[in-house]
């Protein structure tokens, strides 16, 4: 963790009438930071809810230990996303979104190995995830796993974003990666948020074009 952080990791939450919904990712994270002693952050960012269930969800998670709820006036994911990156005190940024699941085991393993300083030089950490399938009230999942490498230098960067586009999207999300703080605000890359289609990508492209080195991790912990 660097000396000009307060946190490892800033996860940004954004939620919309998800009911009960934030409480699961919420203390998977949570959980994982009572282990490594607190070093990660979680702001969640109300936009505008107005469902009385999601209200009283959002009342019990404001009172844990490094979790902030930011409330607004209904503007979109990608305003409340840009207003979670304003109020990041962490190295790291990463996106969830409310109604989807973190594997606290899988977290812990990846933090655990960013903990260790291996990943110093990189600008993007990039992570496996799982797709679920719901069909006559049975789960299924489909796992998407990376295999480990390493890509340094502009160039590399750009091909293997573009061929993945064409392959598995693994450049396309927002919640599969971290991000390096200091590469956002340096640049001030935000979330587009006049557009409702689309505005991962450019964000990660505007994000890849200042990067040198991502790195990709063979752990899944993100479940969607």
């Amino acid at each position: 963790m660097s000396n000009n952080s307060k946190y490892l990791i800033s996860f940004i939450v954004p939620v919309f009438n998800t009911g009960t919904n934030i409480e699961n990712i919420i203390n998977s994270i949570f959980k994982v930071n009572n282990i490594m002693g607190n070093i990660l952050e979680i702001i969640v960012v109300d936009d505008g809810s107005d469902d009385q269930e999601t209200l009283d969800s959002l009342k019990n998670i404001s009172k844990l230990n490094n979790v902030s709820v930011i409330r607004q006036k209904n503007s979109g994911p990608s305003a409340s996303r840009n207003v979670g990156i304003s109020n990041a005190s962490g190295e790291w940024i990463g996106f969830c979104d409310s109604d989807d699941i973190v594997d606290a085991e899988y977290l812990l393993n990846a933090i655990k190995t960013i903990k260790m300083n291996n990943y110093k030089n990189s600008d993007m950490l990039v992570f496996g995830w799982n797709i679920r399938y719901d069909q006559n009230d049975k789960s299924t999942y489909r796992h998407i796993n990376l295999e480990k490498q390493c890509i340094a230098g502009k160039n590399n960067i750009t091909q293997k974003t573009l061929k993945s586009l064409s392959l598995d999207g693994r450049m396309y999300n927002l919640w599969n990666r971290l991000y390096r703080k200091k590469i956002i605000r340096d640049n001030n890359i935000k979330l587009d948020e006049n557009l409702r289609f689309g505005e991962d990508l450019i964000f990660n492209l505007n994000f890849l074009l200042k990067s040198s080195r991502i790195d990709m991790l063979d752990i899944a912990p993100y479940y969607t």
